[in-house]
């Protein structure tokens, strides 16, 4: 006979969002997964389906040490403090090895971005996995489905590039582009896009899908920047409890409200 544990446990458990094992669940994809009141219970002993092989990384060999070593050097030390020559000791080769792979400790932060900009969002839920939930599951569901997640194989460094690109914001270019562009513009419209999607099916109570979607963002991006400088199973958990409350939290008031974008303007006072 099974022993469960809630979502809540297994994501703690498996260092990945409520919202990664939410999905598969409704994709029938974890065996012996169970839904009661509204809460997914999966078996305790349940194959973690977020293991994953090396070859998924996209770079190998030599490289991706070298790709690694960067990351966690110039998120440790900032990029500008971080030699071509403690990078190649960091990985234990002559710096003409790394020169054999990037031409320059530039290339290595142009490298960093651009897998920052291809892997920040691939594991999140397309629109065509979430319309099948909006109006037959509850809206806390749907809070949870817009997540972050990343890969297990990546999600590390997914991280530290998060904090690179964060603390190079205000005075590099391209960092200050994707801080934006991809963690606060496209991701903010990610979630309107939902909640404007949830609104249209007649289901849910009406609420300023604008103002949700700030709120929701800022929320998650408060939770993420917290965990890059507090990096540990226990401060996951907590955050992973602390997504729960909010989302349960957003839920009663939704449920209790019905407020157009029109009944809650107001001229500051300045």
């Amino acid at each position: 006979m099974f022993e469960y544990k809630t979502v809540l446990q297994k994501a703690a458990e498996w260092s990945v969002p409520v919202a990664q094992i939410q999905s598969l669940c409704r994709q029938q994809k974890i065996e012996g997964a169970q839904k009661h009141g509204g809460i997914w219970f999966i078996p305790d002993q349940a194959i973690n389906p977020f293991h994953e092989s090396d070859n998924v990384f996209p770079f190998k060999g030599t490289k991706k040490k070298i790709f690694v070593k960067a990351v966690r050097l110039f998120a440790q030390k900032t990029f500008e403090r971080v030699t071509i020559k403690e990078i190649a000791e960091a990985v234990g080769v002559a710096p003409s090895a790394v020169y054999n792979h990037f031409q320059s400790k530039q290339e290595i932060l142009d490298t960093i971005y651009g897998f920052f900009e291809e892997y920040f969002t691939e594991n999140r839920p397309a629109m065509e996995e979430i319309a099948p939930i909006l109006g037959s599951e509850p809206i806390f569901d749907v809070l949870h489905c817009m997540d972050y997640g990343f890969k297990v194989s990546y999600e590390e460094i997914l991280l530290l590039c998060i904090r690179i690109i964060f603390m190079r914001a205000l005075f590099d270019e391209r960092a200050g582009q994707l801080f934006r562009g991809v963690v606060l513009r496209e991701s903010r419209e990610y979630v309107r896009e939902v909640y404007d999607r949830a609104i249209a099916t007649g289901e849910y109570t009406r609420f300023d899908t604008d103002a949700m979607s700030e709120y929701h963002l800022m929320c998650r991006v408060y939770l993420l920047l917290h965990s890059l400088f507090e990096p540990s199973q226990e401060n996951m958990e907590r955050l992973n409890k602390n997504i729960y409350k909010m989302d349960a939290y957003v839920t009663r008031c939704l449920e209790n409200m019905d407020v157009s974008a029109e009944a809650i303007d107001y001229e500051p006072t300045l």
